[in-house]
Order: C-alpha cells, then structure tokens, then sequence
C-alpha cells in the first residue's frame, strides 16, 4: 500500500502508521490537519 500511494504522490517517501505510533511532539498538529481520503461504507 505505502508503494502504491507512494507512485501515485510522484515517488514521494510514504509511511503508513497509525495514531498509536505518531511521534507525541507531532500528533496533535498532524491530528488536525489530517483528511479522510477514502472511506469504505
């Protein structure tokens, strides 16, 4: 999945983690700003 999106973001670097695993300093900032892209249901 991270390669896949990666191609389709111009072979830009793509981690895939989950808000468990988010550094505490970002979280809350990237928390925020983040955007449901896909939705099954």
């Amino acid at each position: 999945m991270e390669q896949e999106l990666s191609r389709l973001l111009g072979n830009r670097k793509v981690d895939l983690i989950t808000k468990k695993f988010l550094n505490r300093r970002i979280k809350e900032r990237v928390l925020a700003a983040a955007e449901v892209q896909y939705a099954e249901g």
